[in-house]
Order: structure tokens, then C-alpha cells, then sequence
């Protein structure tokens, strides 16, 4: 039996002057016990826009755009920070 083929990767849309401009999520949301989080804790996301308190930003893991409000998220200013490296490890 033949296996089907791996699908594409989708590229991920990089807006113009955000390359830089990544998010943390902090928190499901929106919060399971209102519905299945669109973004997931941990997850990074990158920004699309600010819409004064809510961004606009899109995953890096699963491709879903969406808003979120600026209360869920922290701001990444150095990519080394998020990859591979947990809290245990940033402490010592």
C-alpha cells in the first residue's frame, strides 16, 4: 500500500517591519471552561498588529490567526529566550 504524501508546509505570512515582533502566550485562551483555546499556553505567536489592548497575531505552531488580548500574551524581544530553554535552566 502506498503512503500518502507528507502535506506541504503552509509559509506563514510575514507582514512588512513585524519580523521581529513575537508573543508568549501566557494563558489559554479563550479559557476552556468557555470554549477550546484558540492559542495555547506556551505557544509563540507572531504579531500581525496591535489593536490597543488585543493583538492581532498568528501561531507559529498551528498557522491560526486570531485576536488576543494583551493580558494572555508577553512580549518576546530575543528569540533565544523562547527556544529550548526552560525555567530551571534560565535560572541557573
Amino acid at each position: 500500500m502506498k503512503s500518502a504524501p507528507a502535506p506541504a508546509e503552509r509559509p506563514l505570512p510575514n507582514p512588512e517591519g513585524l519580523d521581529s515582533d513575537f508573543l508568549a502566550v501566557l494563558s489559554d485562551y479563550p479559557s476552556p471552561d468557555i470554549s477550546p483555546p484558540i492559542f495555547r499556553r506556551g505557544e509563540k505567536l507572531r504579531v500581525i498588529s496591535d489593536e490597543g489592548g488585543w493583538w492581532k497575531a498568528i501561531s507559529l505552531s498551528t498557522g491560526r490567526e486570531s485576536y488576543i488580548p494583551g493580558i494572555c500574551v508577553a512580549r518576546v524581544y530575543h528569540g533565544w529566550l523562547f527556544e529550548g530553554l526552560g525555567r530551571d535552566k534560565a535560572e541557573e
